[in-house]
């Protein structure tokens, strides 16, 4: 194990790991380092804080523990490298998730249909 501390760029060290683990504590609106380790399919371990419940389906794209909780962070990733194929199967939810959900297109996708709606509705009370 390795504990490379804050990178600038952290996408290389993401993809180099078999899971990413972010114990927040708080002060957490909706880290963007959650969604780079989606979009590279890596399962996810990382707490019940604010928007990260937002990101991670718990029991899906990885796993959701309580701020603090240092007995169920240490099984969590324990339950990870006992089980690769669990790993394995919620990082390419998390994959998917990604591009379903947050990434460009879907964000694109749902803002033309949003804007479509919008003038569509215009059309029709103009």
């Amino acid at each position: 194990m390795r504990l490379a501390g804050f990178q600038a760029d952290s996408s290389d060290f993401i993809q180099a790991a078999d899971l990413f683990v972010l114990p927040s504590t708080g002060n957490e609106d909706m880290p963007l380092v959650i969604l780079d380790a989606m979009r590279l399919g890596k399962a996810i371990i990382s707490t019940e804080v604010a928007g990260i419940m937002e990101e991670i389906r718990n029991g899906q794209d990885g796993r959701l523990i309580p701020p603090g909780d240092l007995d169920r962070l240490r099984e969590a990733i324990l339950g990870f490298f006992r089980d690769p194929g669990l790993r394995l199967a919620q990082g390419e939810s998390a994959r998917k998730r990604f591009e379903e959900v947050f990434s460009y297109r879907a964000f694109t996708d749902r803002y033309l249909a949003l804007y479509g709606g919008l003038m569509e509705d215009g059309r029709k009370n103009g």
